[in-house]
């Protein structure tokens, strides 16, 4: 009995012990099962609150609360819109044309020319401190200065006047009398304000700019590679301090606008109004020459072949050079344009073989497809430039034919070290290649010698010049961008010349504005 009652006790104990730990599993399952219901009833409030702030449901649903459907006619609908549009886009090309109007004056009308080691100096972008301490000096300053500018050109200045007045009131009197016979009294020596005066402005935020401005002078922008005080840059930057009045007047008359420019080719920029330009190393090279609302304004599109050189002699530092020639060219190109680059050596290769015979659209795709070969093509045997020419002239007149380029200026840009068989025959048989076609229009040529050979260089000179182009001598990596960008500056001057008295803009297209586009 005592056995069979203790196996009992044992029995029922072990069973009660299980049944107190299915127990407390269940009761630990629900504690879990409220802690998560807890939790995501928490996130779902939160999230739920978040969107109904960002959103503003409740007020969008008390905007509709007095909503009512109207028929509308989307024909007027769409008329209004595109005379939105149309009308604020002649705003902004009046804007243009008053900065081009004046501009041009004051380039025919400047001053005599001042020395690299004068007196002048301006506000430059990248040397000035924001400080209210010269406030009032650099307002006196601006006073005097419009003043003589007013008298300078009084019949010049392309924006109406009476709608102005707001503007030039404050100058008027301030500086007594407002004729300009007393003008020698107003004119301002640069020479006698005081160390620093043009290293201190004052900066201001303004919302309509989302940056700190002053909106009472421009500041000038150079290219690194531009030496700020050279003599033609120097006098450029002075005549062209004038516009100042173009650009507040333009502000007033048009309120939306927000940056104006003046872009010149000797490689500064005028901005208004004035900001401080940031220290990032992407924005310190910035090169207005190379973005395309200044490439497409300067010359008309192009259908352009690079003949690259690719003798035996194209090695360490020529090579080198000759790769950043053709990175600095691509550079000039827009989406308007038609490239390809051909290597010659004792024959002539396409740089990259599916381009092959053929112009490709100078979009980023394709530019970043050449600069990526440009390290790839083998150096070898003697350069014929002769066969590289007929091959250009070849694949150019090809694509008058296709129709596959642009048919509109047609360049050949050469690279070369030097020059084997060129005799007089070959310039002979270069003339013949190079005809007019039926627009009386001719292929320019451009070369660029890397060596200081002198009979090589006389000719290259010839080439260039009796084909309408230009030659520059480059030995040093520093030079490449400014004889490079010469180039712009010669098809400039067909478009200049071709004067238009229905002046067209000219609208690039959307691009982000990167420092470097590689």
């Amino acid at each position: 009995m005592n056995s069979v009652s203790t196996k009992s006790y044992f029995g029922i104990f072990i069973v009660i012990l299980t049944l107190k730990s299915v127990e407390q599993s269940a009761s630990m399952m629900d504690q879990v099962q409220a802690t998560m219901n807890y939790w995501t009833d928490y996130a779902h409030n939160g999230l739920f609150k978040l969107s109904e702030t960002i959103s503003r449901r409740k007020k969008a649903e008390e905007s509709f609360q007095k909503a009512r459907v109207v028929k509308e006619n989307g024909t007027e609908m769409l008329q209004e819109i595109a005379g939105n549009i149309r009308q604020m886009m002649e705003e902004k090309v009046n804007a243009i044309k008053r900065i081009k109007m004046h501009a041009e004056a004051l380039s025919c009308q400047r001053k005599p020319n001042i020395e690299s080691d004068s007196d002048y100096d301006f506000f430059d972008a990248d040397n000035f401190n924001e400080t209210d301490s010269l406030e009032y000096e650099h307002l006196d300053h601006l006073m005097h200065k419009e003043q003589v500018w007013r008298c300078d050109n009084p019949d010049t200045i392309p924006f109406p006047l009476d709608r102005c007045k707001k503007m030039l009131k404050k100058y008027d009197e301030v500086v007594k009398p407002t004729t300009c016979v007393n003008k020698p009294l107003m004119e301002v020596d640069d020479s006698i304000r005081e160390h620093g005066f043009f290293r201190s402005l004052t900066m201001r935020y303004h919302p309509h700019y989302d940056e700190k401005v002053n909106l009472d002078f421009s500041v000038i922008r150079s290219t690194v590679s531009v030496y700020v005080r050279d003599k033609i840059v120097l006098n450029n930057i002075r005549w062209s301090e004038a516009l100042d009045l173009t650009f507040k007047c333009n502000t007033m008359l048009d309120p939306t606008l927000i940056w104006q420019y003046f872009a010149s080719s000797s490689g500064f920029m005028r901005l208004y109004p004035a900001i401080n330009w940031p220290d990032e190393e992407y924005d310190k090279t910035y090169d207005h020459r190379t973005r395309s609302w200044y490439t497409e304004s300067m010359t008309s599109p192009k259908d352009m072949i690079i003949l690259l050189d690719r003798s035996g002699s194209m090695t360490g530092k020529r090579r080198k050079i000759s790769r950043h020639i053709v990175h600095d060219i691509l550079d000039t190109l827009a989406d308007n344009d038609y490239v390809n680059v051909l290597t010659f050596a004792n024959s002539t290769e396409p740089l990259i073989t599916c381009f092959n015979d053929t112009l490709i659209q100078a979009n980023e795709e394709n530019l970043r497809l050449i600069r990526e070969n440009l390290t790839l093509y083998e150096v070898r045997f003697h350069g014929r430039l002769d066969l590289a020419f007929e091959k250009a002239f070849e694949i150019l007149n090809d694509s008058q034919r296709k129709s596959s380029g642009m048919f509109c200026t047609q360049v050949i840009m050469v690279i070369a070290e030097g020059l084997d068989y060129f005799d007089e025959e070959t310039f002979m048989r270069l003339k013949r290649l190079n005809t007019e076609d039926e627009r009386k229009c001719r292929v320019r040529i451009f070369t660029y010698q890397l060596e200081t050979v002198e009979s090589d260089a006389e000719v290259m000179l010839r080439i260039a010049c009796e084909h309408m182009g230009y030659y520059v001598n480059i030995s040093d990596v520093a030079e490449i961008r400014e004889k490079v960008n010469m180039y712009t500056s010669v098809l400039s001057r067909s478009v200049n010349l071709y004067r238009d008295p229905n002046f067209q803009p000219v609208w690039s297209a959307l691009y982000v504005d990167l420092a470097d586009r590689r």
